[in-house]
């Protein structure tokens, strides 16, 4: 009901095709197999498309899987080779579920999902950062470790609750 928020700086030099398609961010799980009721997942994906972004949001059998999210500006900041400051932001709205996208403290983006609604994700979050922590559905064989982040990253942090432009 909070909501939940990922925030991060990242300063990227290059892409490196040969590397993987997608580059994971961040990638949460709650050790549920995506077959039951009780699976979850927060992930967070880049690659060299616009926009750059993709997120995962799945409770159960509902939500979404690599949604686009970000304008066609983000792309620059990505490839700018400076740090930059990036925050995800999710809420359930009464449209649905929403994602916000800040990019160096200004509201970049903000996408409602209509048909996702997400319900309280419960048991032993498991989390990586710059690579999977499991297998995914839509990337067959890929597991621990795949998608692999070619970037640095500094002051991750991840909230169990939605914060705006501000906070």
């Amino acid at each position: 009901a909070s909501g939940s928020t990922v925030e991060f700086w990242l300063k990227k030099s290059e892409w490196i095709p040969s590397l993987t398609t997608k580059e994971v961010i961040f990638d949460l799980w709650n050790n549920q197999a995506t077959s039951v009721g009780d699976y979850g997942r927060l992930r967070i994906e880049m690659s060299n498309a616009s926009p750059p972004f993709a997120v995962t949001y799945r409770s159960g059998s509902v939500g979404f899987t690599d949604e686009a999210l970000g304008d066609s500006t983000v792309q620059a900041t990505i490839n700018d080779t400076g740090w930059h400051h990036y925050a995800i932001s999710f809420i359930s709205e009464s449209a649905g579920f929403g994602a916000s996208l800040y990019v160096d403290g200004e509201l970049n983006n903000t996408v409602t999902y209509t048909a996702a609604a997400i319900n309280e994700i419960t048991g032993a979050l498991v989390a990586t950062g710059g690579a999977l922590q499991t297998a995914t559905a839509d990337v067959a064989g890929a597991g621990l470790g795949y998608g692999k982040l070619s970037a640095s990253l500094d002051e991750f942090r991840y909230w169990k609750t939605s914060r705006n432009a501000e906070q």
